[in-house]
């Protein structure tokens, strides 16, 4: 972690906490996985929500009952990435019982056989996490890993193995809407400001979004 960003939280009275990334040093996005499930141990919260570093809060947080209800929720994911033609493979490989529910990507509108997510935005509740959900979310990205059948793993190893790990534990899911995890960068029109914005890539959101939408993030947010 660069020194300026070190700084920064030390400014911030944050608190750090050391990680060593168990699912592989090469894949950064375990780093994320690693530290929910390290930081979640001693969480004293009915819920933990877990974003990623390029989310903007753009107005005071509210979560329907049936969200705060479910065990896990997150937002399904926009279109079909690489993994998609290896999730039958996936489900046998685990012992898990294919959905009966039809499952459609959030922005191309296209059917999936799974809840496969974004996991940008989730929403956990503290009994979850006591039943073992991110040990589980662990060892299976492991296994996934380490399968060479799994051709198409990267960079989406953590939403892969996100999603079995919810079908493998019969999980209580919820789904968040755009409002919760809103894709600037798929260019997504939005029908009322966002409370949370995913943005990945500022710059090219600049490129496809009016300035006035930005400038009221920049006056207003109340970032995270």
């Amino acid at each position: 972690m660069e020194d300026e960003v070190l700084s920064q939280f030390t400014a911030l009275n944050c608190k750090l906490l050391h990680i060593e990334n168990s699912i592989s040093h090469s894949y950064k996005y375990g780093n994320k996985i690693q530290l929910l499930h390290d930081a979640a141990q001693s969480t004293i919260t009915d819920h933990v929500l877990f974003l990623d570093s390029d989310i903007i809060q753009l107005r005071p947080l509210e979560f329907s009952k049936k969200v705060l209800e479910a065990e896990i929720s997150y937002r399904l994911a926009g279109g079909k990435s690489g993994p998609h033609h290896q999730f039958m493979y996936l489900l046998k490989k685990f012992g898990i019982t294919p959905p009966t529910t039809v499952y459609r990507t959030s922005l191309s509108h296209e059917i999936m056989n799974v809840p496969y997510g974004n996991a940008g935005v989730i929403l956990i509740s503290r009994a979850y996490i006591a039943r073992g959900f991110t040990s589980t979310w662990i060892r299976l990205a492991k296994d996934i890993l380490a399968d060479a059948h799994i051709v198409d793993k990267f960079p989406w190893l953590d939403q892969i193995s996100l999603v079995m790990t919810v079908l493998y534990l019969k999980s209580n899911l919820a789904l968040l809407s755009a409002d919760h995890n809103y894709a600037i960068h798929r260019s997504e029109t939005p029908s009322c400001c966002p409370q949370l914005c995913h943005y990945h890539d500022l710059k090219v959101g600049q490129q496809t979004y009016p300035l006035e939408f930005f400038k009221y993030i920049t006056n207003n947010s109340i970032g995270l």
